[in-house]
């Protein structure tokens, strides 16, 4: 059991099982020291001083300690927004899922400036590099398996230092809609595990949250059991802070444009909006089915959801390839989005 603070957050916190729990107020600080048979004096001098990074980072937000009768604490709210990271809002915009034999330069051509394909090479990352662009490397074993420490460390090294590698991903750890997979729990909170050690893998060798984020997507349920399946919910998903953006699957699509704008706007509110604090937010937009106009009304009621300068990211690579209409109008809103 532990005391500590920091310069940048005055507040005193309790680590209990390495997990950092806030004491609401000063009552609840000399009810602490009394308990222990200490003075109020005696238990400050025990507070320790400690970097905000390692505050931050390397103590999940546990109950807040609020004394509220003469003799118990109870737990109050959690104090997690001074914990949240400041977002830096990269321009870019994404195209997914690419296919090894993706045309990057006529994908150049259209503004897309990244891209994400489901196994590693995917797309071809020297022609991904030969365009002068970038891509998120997928760190996908062989063998479809959850990616041990050791390859993920041999990956990381493998692509960091080249001009293609713009940031990590796994869908074999869970980064791609972790959330559809579970049966039990007990699954779910492996996976979790597996996402947290993700993101502590690649930072050991890939320190820079900007230069190499760590990235994900994610599906649209809540807590529960959902056919038959068991589903964690995004808010259990989002506590521990396992990526630094976010490629949200939203591919909205209906014969009606008000449909379109309210169904974004409900799931902005019921997911992104509610949960995401301290990543960058990237729609993925329904590039898969399209009508004249669908892909701007897209891009327009995301612009008025998230409220700041924008990336975007369009599903999926076949399509696109094959539609050029729907193309001139994704040129359109690429360059909007990274003028």
């Amino acid at each position: 059991m532990r005391f500590v603070k920091c310069k940048a957050c005055p507040e005193i916190f309790k680590i209990i099982e390495q997990v950092k729990c806030w004491i609401g107020n000063w009552d609840t600080f000399v009810f602490i020291a009394e308990q222990m048979g200490i003075s109020w004096q005696e238990l400050l001098d025990q507070v320790e001083e400690i970097p905000f990074e390692e505050l931050r980072d390397s103590y999940p937000v546990g109950e807040t300690m609020v004394k509220k009768t003469i003799t118990t604490i109870v737990a109050g709210e959690k104090p997690r927004e001074i914990f949240y990271p400041v977002i830096t809002i990269q321009k870019m915009s994404i195209l997914g899922t690419c296919l090894p034999n993706t045309p990057i330069e006529h994908m150049k051509s259209l503004g897309f400036t990244r891209f994400i394909g489901n196994r590693e090479g995917w797309p071809h990352h020297d022609a991904v590099e030969q365009a002068g662009l970038k891509l998120f490397i997928n760190i996908h074993p062989y063998d479809h398996s959850v990616p041990s420490n050791e390859w993920i460390n041999q990956k990381v090294t493998e692509h960091k230092d080249r001009a293609y590698c713009g940031g990590f991903w796994s869908d074999t750890a869970g980064g791609e809609e972790p959330d559809a997979r579970h049966r039990t729990k007990e699954e779910a909170a492996q996976c979790l595990a597996d996402r947290i050690r993700f993101k502590a893998e690649v930072r050991k060798n890939a320190p820079d949250p900007i230069k190499w984020p760590v990235v994900e997507q994610f599906d649209l349920t809540e807590e529960g059991v959902v056919g038959g399946l068991w589903r964690p919910g995004w808010k259990n998903m989002y506590d521990e802070l396992t990526l630094d953006i976010l490629l949200f699957d939203c591919y909205v699509f209906d014969e009606s444009d008000q449909k379109m704008r309210d169904d974004i706007r409900m799931f902005y509110d019921r997911f992104p909006g509610k949960y995401c604090k301290g990543i960058q937010v990237i729609p993925q937009m329904n590039a898969f089915a399209y009508r004249p106009g669908s892909i701007r009304i897209a891009y327009n009621t995301w612009k008025e959801c998230l409220g700041k300068p924008m990336a975007v990211a369009f599903y999926k690579d076949e399509t696109v390839r094959k539609d050029e209409q729907m193309q001139q109008e994704i040129r359109e809103v690429n360059q909007e989005v990274m003028s």
